[in-house]
């Protein structure tokens, strides 16, 4: 599990923390969104591995979203013809 923590967990000043996903800040650049994850090192890789559950599904959504919006708009575009 060593090779997991160190590739996927970080920590600083003994707090643990992951970077994921994309925000954009103040000035409208894209930077990675970073989670805290807490000083405990245990409870920290177990809110890891939810944290990526959670932004997998989040991804797979959006995917699917993005795929309705393209149907709906070709049908949009069939129907007016």
């Amino acid at each position: 599990m060593a090779a997991y923590r160190k590739k996927k967990l970080s920590q600083y000043k003994g707090r643990y923390h992951r970077m994921v996903g994309k925000v954009l800040d103040a000035k409208g650049q894209i930077k990675s969104r970073k989670f805290l994850l807490g000083t405990d090192e245990r409870a920290a890789e177990l809110a890891v591995r939810r944290l990526e559950l959670l932004w997998s599904e989040i991804k797979a959504d959006f995917k699917r979203r993005q795929g309705h919006a393209q149907i709906t708009q070709h049908l949009d575009l069939v129907g007016s013809s």
